[in-house]
């Protein structure tokens, strides 16, 4: 008899292959299957060594050619020696990081200045009453440089503010200026190991084009997902909303150091390097994809978001294929509370973010972490990420399914459903069951509707989307970003396709025992 789930029913259980993923849009595939020429990256080397890890030794970026015509497939830190699980992989200190909670002072002044404004009347006077109020405060907070009171109302501005400070960062280079608001306190050692991290980072061309908050309605809509789609429309109003906050506090800043320079005679305008709307989407992007998220301990302050180089580059390995975890270490009560409003750099005893086996791990093995319920399930991975996992069951040493995270929608009657190569929802077999019982009065089973008719005929439909997904004829004359995000639309359907190819086929078989079944009874 069939066990009803939280909105599943357990219809059956099919053996999928075992897989791992990144960020950067291309299907993983093991060196244990395939043959594979790996070639090492000498500035990650640099970049451990700025950064003052003690394991630089043991980790590799390296990029994976395949023997099959030396074309470059993918990027992924391994391992140079056997480690042992509860071992520690990777250290990297806060001070090392960027933070959400320390955003550059320019941001929270023209979000300050934005709030007066549109607080006050449309009067001209009015405005100038707020403009005053506002340089006073500023005045008066000037030597509270963080403002951790902002930070907890608006935490979910998040991704506004780390890009905001990685934007800063660039500013602050660009303009050799060393008495700056830099988030970090960076120094001339800071901007090297900066340097390094940001020339190993993903082409920014190739990076937009593979987010679907950046891609026209056509490559949109060739995904035929409908919750994609609608996630994509969300987060472009989102993004839109992110830019103007980020543009209007780097105005802020430009017009703060022109103001700076004529009190001290000095014409810096042309001096002053600005980030454009480009620029902010760009460091917005890398916020979006390379970004993670630490609690504190001890329940002292909110959750963490951090770019954290030489970590970011650690690839997606779902469920049971990841076998590294991560946390935020050293970070007592005391620490936490010096954190929030000092300098990180001062402390003796430094927070960090450390990597650690979650299992034993070979040499030549690629590191990888679970990017946790944002890359779960494809869509969501997609759309949060820019790459398309395989799809994928995880078993558990008897191959029995003990996670399903993977899931494809279909349309019946109107209705939209999302399903899993071995679990369907409820309200399909009982909205399936129903239509067969008026249309042909045949019998089901109110303890078990999944009746062989009703697995037969939702195997169809399945089958009739699943071939949908694959006819599709791209057009010609498109641009590389544009042909790129084709692409990746199509390894997205052929994933959904995939899936949905498994799901049928279990229904079948499923059906097929069923009968068996009640052919003996």
């Amino acid at each position: 008899m069939l066990t009803f789930g939280t909105g599943i029913i357990a219809a059956f259980a099919l053996t999928a292959p075992a897989c791992h993923e990144m960020r950067d849009g291309v299907d993983k595939h093991n060196s244990q299957n395939h043959e594979h020429n790996f070639q090492n990256c000498p500035k990650f080397q640099q970049l451990c060594r700025s950064i003052g890890t003690n394991q630089q030794n043991i980790l590799q970026l390296v990029t994976t050619a395949s023997s099959r015509g030396g074309k470059c497939n993918d990027r992924g830190v391994r391992l140079t020696q056997r480690i042992h699980e509860g071992s520690e992989l990777l250290r990297i200190p806060l001070s090392k990081c960027l933070r959400d909670d320390r955003p550059p002072e320019w941001l929270d002044n023209a979000n300050a200045h934005n709030k007066k404004l549109n607080n006050s009347s449309a009067g001209a006077s009015d405005v100038v009453l707020a403009v005053a109020e506002l340089d006073q405060q500023q005045e008066q907070e000037q030597e509270q440089h963080y403002h951790e009171d902002d930070y907890e109302t608006h935490i979910d501005k998040w991704s506004t503010r780390l890009a905001a400070s990685l934007i800063d960062l660039d500013m602050n280079n660009n303009n050799n200026d060393n008495d700056n608001d830099c988030n970090n306190d960076c120094n001339n050692k800071d901007r090297e190991y900066l340097k390094l991290w940001k020339e190993l980072l993903p082409d920014p061309t190739t990076l937009r084009a593979s987010l679907p908050v950046h891609w026209s309605d056509e490559a949109l809509a060739s995904t035929q997902c409908a919750v994609l789609e609608l996630a994509s429309d969300a987060a472009f109003f989102a993004r839109a909303e992110a830019v103007n906050a980020i543009l209007d506090g780097i105005q802020t800043a430009y017009a703060n150091a022109y103001n700076k320079g004529e009190e001290e005679g000095e014409e810096g305008e042309e001096d002053i390097i600005m980030a454009g709307e480009l620029e902010v989407h760009q460091a917005l992007d890398l916020v979006q994809t390379r970004s993670c998220r630490v609690r504190r301990h001890n329940g002292v302050g909110p959750a963490l978001r951090l770019l954290a180089p030489v970590f970011d580059f650690i690839n997606h390995g779902s469920g049971l294929h990841a076998n590294a975890v991560f946390d935020l270490e050293d970070d007592d009560v005391l620490d936490l509370n010096f954190v929030i409003s000092a300098d990180v750099a001062k402390l003796e005893k430094k927070p960090s973010l450390v990597v650690r086996a979650s299992r034993d791990i070979d040499v030549g093995e690629e590191l990888l972490i679970d990017y946790g319920d944002s890359a779960r399930p494809e869509w969501k991975c997609l759309s949060s990420y820019g790459f398309v996992p395989k799809s994928c069951a995880i078993l558990d040493d008897d191959d029995d399914v003990v996670e399903d995270c993977s899931s494809a929608e279909i349309y019946m009657d109107g209705k939209r459903y999302e399903i899993g190569p071995s679990v369907v929802p409820t309200n399909l077999v009982l909205d399936v069951a129903d239509t067969l019982r008026a249309e042909t009065g045949v019998y089901i089973d109110e303890e078990n509707p999944l009746t062989a008719d009703v697995a037969l005929s939702i195997a169809k439909r399945v089958s009739d989307v699943a071939g949908d997904l694959l006819d599709f004829d791209p057009e010609e004359g498109r641009s590389p970003a544009e042909q790129q995000a084709f692409e990746v639309a199509a390894q997205f359907r052929r994933s959904q396709h995939d899936i949905l190819i498994l799901c049928a086929a279990g229904l079948r078989e499923y059906a097929h025992a069923a009968a068996q079944s009640a052919d003996a009874v």
